[in-house]
Parts: structure tokens; C-alpha cells; sequence
């Protein structure tokens, strides 16, 4: 977790004497930042390697953005895309049906 001292300067809201919403709003983002980058990096992805190399390049840039960047606009629409692809790979990869949807396959 190598972002992590600078997302502390880049989101000084993590460092507060007293907490309220503003910072554990603030810390579950970057958690959930953390959280794209980890998977992006360790996820043992079942494509042909040029897409796995694609995907975790582009899963640990968006963990990287989310947990950097001070916007909460870009926070949670860096996190809808994780989500996004969370959900893509789960069901075109494996196979697998969403619980609100019939399925969808490749």
C-alpha cells in the first residue's frame, strides 16, 4: 500500500481529531480505493494474458485515482466503475447469474 501515506495528503479530511460523516465518508472511499487496487493487482483474472496485463493495469490506476484524488465525484465514480467491472467479469467470465437478472453469457 504504497499510495497510501500520500493519500493522507491529498485527502486531509482522514486526519481529524473528531470523527463525523465528512471523515468516514472520506476513509471508506479510500478503503474502497485500496480495496480496486488489491484486486486489481491479485485477482487470478481467466483471460489471455494481454487482457489480464490490460485489466490490472487499469484496476490499480483506478484504485491509485480513487484513493489520490480529492474529488468525491471522481471517489465514487471511480468506485461505480470497479464495481462495474467486478460484476462484468463475474458473470461473462464465470458464467455466473446476477441475483435481479436472468444471466447474460459471452
Amino acid at each position: 500500500m504504497f499510495v497510501l501515506p500520500v493519500a493522507f495528503v491529498y485527502n486531509p479530511g482522514l486526519i481529524a481529531i473528531s470523527v463525523g460523516v465528512g471523515t468516514l465518508s472520506v476513509g471508506l472511499l479510500v478503503l474502497l480505493g485500496a480495496v480496486t487496487m488489491t484486486y486489481g493487482l491479485n485477482y487470478p483474472f481467466q483471460m489471455r494474458p494481454g487482457r489480464v496485463i490490460g485489466v490490472r493495469s487499469l484496476l490499480t490506476a483506478l484504485g491509485v485515482v480513487v484513493m489520490v484524488y480529492p474529488s468525491t465525484v471522481v471517489k465514487i465514480a471511480g468506485i461505480a466503475t470497479f464495481i462495474g467491472v467486478f460484476f462484468a467479469e463475474k458473470v461473462l467470465m464465470r458464467d455466473l447469474r446476477l441475483p435481479f437478472r436472468r444471466g447474460a453469457s459471452q
